[in-house]
């Protein structure tokens, strides 16, 4: 396996654990939790959960295939998901009466956004 490849995997299970640590699942919550990640992850394979803020939940999403992410966006409600809106890179939605933001970012943003996290070990490599 190749350096970059390695960087690669170590990103993504980097992210798939702040996720998990950082996303509180519990009851009601949990069922939620589910639908906005089923939705998020028909455009993006790679997303992590970054706090709460102003009454929603944080994440944000690699975006590689812009096309992908269209798609998702025009079969939202399919998906479960309900009020949503787009200004710039920022999706906001409502996923079993919880509200969403979802920060969308190309990959080289999306890698500064996860280094900048504190004690994330990405940032030394």
């Amino acid at each position: 396996m190749n350096r970059s490849m390695q960087r690669r995997h170590f990103l993504q299970t980097g992210a798939l654990a702040i996720g998990a640590l950082c996303t509180p699942f519990t009851g009601t919550a949990h069922a939620a939790q589910r639908t906005a990640h089923g939705f998020i992850a028909k455009f993006s394979d790679h997303f992590f959960a970054c706090g709460k803020g102003s009454g929603a939940t944080r994440l944000v999403a690699l975006v590689q295939d812009l096309p992908r992410f269209s798609e998702a966006l025009f079969r939202a409600s399919a998906s479960g998901i309900s009020d949503l809106r787009a200004a710039g890179t920022r999706v906001t939605f409502r996923a079993g009466g919880e509200l969403f933001e979802v920060e969308n970012l190309v990959q080289h943003d999306f890698a500064a956004r996860l280094a900048e996290l504190p004690g994330n070990p990405a940032a030394l490599a």
